[in-house]
């Protein structure tokens, strides 16, 4: 923390301030607008002010940007164009003895933590060793004209009765090895120049420190270019899960609690940016996940996510419990895979989401056998195994959802509850059965006549019935196939010794698209709406027949 040499806080009207600058970021996350622009714009860009008569405005420079160079120079002399001739101008230093301090009036003495200061001290008892991070103080010369002119931290420090007015120095503690020096000189370069070199590894630091010292103007610049990196997109995901990841730590590292926030939205938003392997999912954070979920119970429409939105974080986040398996309690376990923040779970990981809960389980009564029966695990299904079974095998939306080689199950099953494997085997049965019912298509009224008969069901194809009919196609036996495929329906002549439909080499009849998502995950084809693809009008309707038809 920032603190005064009497140990007297100065809090420099803290609570209208702190933070502010990721309030306004929060406030433009999903919501596109000009909200953010309107409050980046308003009174804080009205009261810039400049300290050199005829200097130029502020500027910031970012990215590969450099400053002019007379203003990154700390320790020679300074100098402006005033005209055709050249001026010196005021600037900080290090040390008294430098000749830009000649006219300073004040001290600040900076305390922060280095890389070189972690020691090793012996414990008490010579058992182990304890890391003691010490701190190092720099005293910066400067002039009051300039810091009270642009920072109102230190302008109340200035005005005040404090003891800090007569001795004419004050202290600061740097918050945390993330700021460092450099950090707190490219603020002091701000008040002198008006112009900031800001980049993705200082924005954090300058964004705290602005913020904390109440330098209004520096506080909107840094908001817009927070605003302008953690929205952006070029780059892919990959590169943004790094940027925001790297953010995440620092605000959390300064307890910038209003930006973590501000990832965390996006994050909900964007599922991917959480994909296993990328930085924000190798993060060991388990509070950042805990986070995340009361952040989508946030969002009214959590409900109407995305099925695709929410299989996905179903992946994230069983390959963090996969990762970091040590974080993770039962209790824990279950708020984040509870119904209502998991309603779907993805085909991919429901074996394993079901692995980490039965592990959970078991080491929660390893020492409390007296109290809870172990048996008791496979006497029912638990909320999320009939969730992760339909994921796998449902009944409504037809067959294995599941893409894995059979291979790779193998082993797995059996070691889950028996309860799991008896439902799966009963699923399947009764899956079996409804397509008895139904084991052949009858199609008519199609204008191109070979399309028109009789299919009889031949399998399945990509978790729905697939129905085929031989015909002769220029002298040769040629199959026309009735099946779904990425959600569509096709009557479809493949190509000769293929068995299965869906290449580019198939020559598509007719077509339907299911008018909603419930009908596309019907396993049966519709009945109407279908419509031509390469055949002759009219296109056809479908019967549905019996063993008895």
């Amino acid at each position: 923390m920032l603190e005064g040499s009497s140990n007297k806080r100065i809090n420099c009207e803290q609570g209208e301030g702190r933070f502010a600058a990721c309030n306004v970021i929060k406030g433009n996350i999903g919501d596109h607008s000009n909200q953010t622009h309107i409050l980046l714009a308003g009174s804080i860009n009205n009261k810039r002010r400049r300290l050199f008569h005829g200097t130029e405005k502020g500027a910031v420079y970012c990215g590969a940007q450099s400053p002019p160079t007379n203003s990154g120079n700390t320790n020679g002399s300074h100098w402006i164009e005033d005209g055709n001739h050249l001026r010196r101008r005021l600037h900080w230093a290090k040390s008294a003895n430098l000749e830009d301090a000649k006219y300073a009036d004040w001290k600040i003495s900076v305390r922060y933590y280095s890389e070189d200061d972690q020691q090793q001290e012996t414990s008490p008892n010579n058992t182990a060793t304890i890391g003691v991070l010490e701190t190092d103080v720099v005293t910066y010369s400067v002039h009051r004209s300039s810091l009270g002119i642009h920072s109102k931290y230190f302008e109340k420090i200035f005005l005040s009765g404090f003891s800090e007015r007569t001795q004419g120095e004050s202290t600061m503690e740097l918050p945390s090895p993330t700021t460092t020096l450099e950090h707190f000189e490219t603020v002091l370069e701000y008040c002198y120049t008006g112009t900031v070199d800001m980049n993705p590894r200082n924005i954090i630091s300058i964004l705290y420190l602005s913020d904390y010292l109440r330098i209004e103007a520096l506080m909107g610049l840094a908001q817009n270019f927070m605003k302008n990196e953690i929205l952006r997109v070029h780059g892919g995901s990959m590169e943004k899960s790094t940027r925001l990841a790297l953010y995440y730590q620092d605000a959390q590292n300064m307890v910038m609690h209003d930006l973590q926030e501000a990832i965390l939205h996006i994050c909900s938003r964007e599922p991917q940016l959480l994909t296993k392997g990328y930085a924000l999912a190798e993060m060991p954070d388990i509070d950042f996940w805990c986070r995340l979920w009361d952040i989508r119970k946030m969002y009214p429409d959590l409900k109407s996510q995305s099925k695709t939105t929410v299989q996905k974080l179903s992946q994230n986040l069983a390959h963090f419990f996969e990762n970091y398996p040590t974080l993770v309690s039962l209790e824990i376990f279950r708020t984040l895979t509870h119904i209502n923040a998991l309603p779907i779970i993805s085909e991919k990981v429901a074996i394993l989401l079901m692995e980490q809960e039965q592990r959970l389980y078991f080491d929660s009564i390893k020492n409390n056998s007296h109290l809870v029966n172990r048996n008791s695990a496979t006497d029912s299904l638990s909320c999320l195994q009939t969730r992760c079974i339909d994921a796998l095998y449902n009944t409504k939306k037809g067959g294995w959802q599941f893409d894995t080689a059979s291979d790779l199950l193998r082993g797995r099953l059996r070691k889950l509850s028996p309860i799991v494997t008896e439902t799966i085997l009963l699923k399947t049965i009764e899956f079996e059965r409804s397509g008895q019912n139904f084991p052949k298509a009858f199609v008519s009224g199609a204008g191109s006549d070979f399309a028109n008969g009789v299919y009889t069901m031949s399998g399945w194809f990509r978790n729905a019935m697939k129905f085929s009919k031989q015909w002769l196609y220029e002298g040769e036996s040629r199959q026309l196939i009735l099946y779904r495929f990425e959600g569509e329906w096709w009557i479809s002549l493949i190509p000769e010794n293929t068995e299965e439909p869906g290449s580019d080499e198939d020559i598509d009849i007719y077509r339907v698209f299911p008018s909603d998502e419930r009908e596309e995950q019907n396993p049966l084809p519709p009945l109407t709406g279908w419509g031509v693809a390469s055949g002759l009008l009219p296109a056809p309707c479908i019967h549905l027949l019996s063993k008895n038809d």
